[in-house]
């Protein structure tokens, strides 16, 4: 019970890191307008790359995981720290505007609350036992209990003297482990825990921004959010029968960085491509390169998933601007 609190605990101090992390990086470099959700996921995939970075060259300096975790302690600590004395004037006000969007949407605030804390439960006590689930909670604790660095199998415990190159850029296991050398937490409570839970958490965040986007000028617009959030979960178990869904990878598997993507990634890269296209501008499309980035280090298949997607959606949206255009230049002749 004491390490499920930890994981409790890490998953808090994981989210106001990540909001920190992304207030900083909005605001003071890409100058961008956001809110307390899209600062948080923002921030959650700046980790994402500054962890990539610090493994890989913690690997090729032949240095080991405890020296890993006492820079990530370090790094963690510093854009903390800077955020809140740099971006303090907009940290408070993001509070209070989430507090008093949670307080207008009255009873159905409560309801995305009850919704999330049942799904939050059922995700960490069901999850799938098979050859992903062994691989990825044993990558976690191979590599906190050997104190190593892509050393060895995690299926025979073989040795090897180089890291499984289609993962060497995927490194949010090893992030995982930071995590748990650093808290005493068991892998397997950390993924099935923490993990699970950050997933639904991210998620119903990447769904609201989709809301906030659709229900823009709409009456009662916190209220219609929340009623997509809860639509959203409740329609999980209905498209949880195949294993091809992101309803399947958020139930049964959502500690695995394909989880994320299918869910989190899919979902974000979607609201802020829709952003992009309805202002065109560069800082828009610099986020979009910096979640493909941070999504990269948690799963190889994002790598694909996240420029198709974003192809998908600007490409047709660019030939209708183009096309306005050279209507618009006609009729002006």
């Amino acid at each position: 019970m004491l390490m499920v609190i930890k994981a409790l605990a890490v998953l808090g101090i994981e989210l106001v890191v990540s909001y920190l992390g992304g207030v900083l990086c909005n605001k003071c470099v890409l100058k961008r307008d956001t809110g307390l959700t899209e600062d948080t996921i923002i921030g959650f995939f700046l980790y994402q790359i500054l962890c990539q970075i610090m493994t890989l060259g913690c690997y090729f300096t032949g240095n080991s995981i405890h020296v890993l975790a006492y820079a990530w302690i370090a790094v963690g600590v510093i854009i903390s720290v800077v955020s809140m004395l740099v971006a303090r004037k907009k940290i408070i006000p993001d509070i209070k505007c989430a507090k008093q969007q949670f307080q207008s949407c009255g009873k159905w605030g409560l309801g995305v609350l009850l919704v999330l804390l049942a799904f939050s439960y059922y995700v960490s006590i069901n999850g799938e036992t098979n050859a992903d689930s062994q691989y990825y909670i044993g990558l976690i604790n191979t590599t906190a209990a050997t104190d190593t660095l892509y050393q060895y199998n995690v299926y025979n415990g073989y040795e090897s003297n180089s890291f499984y190159i289609r993962r060497a850029l995927a490194t949010f296991e090893c992030h995982s482990a930071i995590l748990c050398q650093i808290f005493d937490i068991h892998a397997l409570v950390l993924a099935r825990v923490m993990r699970a839970l950050q997933n639904v958490i991210l998620t119903a965040g990447a769904v609201s921004l989709l809301g906030r986007m659709l229900f823009e000028k709409s009456e009662k617009r916190n209220a219609k959010i929340c009623g997509l959030v809860i639509l959203f979960y409740m329609l999980q178990p209905i498209y949880a029968c195949n294993i091809y869904t992101n309803a399947n990878f958020l139930l049964h598997r959502a500690y695995e960085g394909k989880a994320f993507t299918a869910n989190v990634i899919l979902l974000f890269v979607s609201y802020l491509t829709f952003r992009f296209i309805g202002s065109w501008k560069m800082r828009d499309l610099v986020a979009i390169c910096l979640v493909w980035w941070g999504s990269i280090a948690i799963s190889s298949s994002a790598l694909i998933l996240v420029p198709v997607l974003g192809i998908l959606i600007i490409a047709p949206a660019f030939v209708i601007k183009l096309w306005r255009k050279q209507g618009r230049k006609k009729c002006k002749i």
